[in-house]
């Protein structure tokens, strides 16, 4: 399975997340991971470093999670 990278070259307008009527493309999670791991830099946030979140069952958690592995 090819990765959010992948996916987002391939077919940025492709569904990636879907969740009750909230929908993100696999181009719009991207840029959106990419910006919040730009934050995560910002503040200081390395390789090592251990990032909580306390949020419902809601689609920015795989931003979230991406950008945590981005950063």
């Amino acid at each position: 399975m090819p990765g959010i990278g992948a996916s987002a070259r391939a077919a940025p307008d492709a569904a990636a997340v879907v969740m009750g009527s909230e929908q993100r493309s696999f181009g719009e999670l991207q840029e959106r991971s990419a910006a919040i791991a730009g934050v995560f830099r910002a503040e200081g946030v390395k390789r090592g470093d251990r990032i909580a979140v306390l949020t419902a069952n809601r689609p920015e958690i795989l931003e979230l999670t991406s950008a945590a592995l981005r950063a």
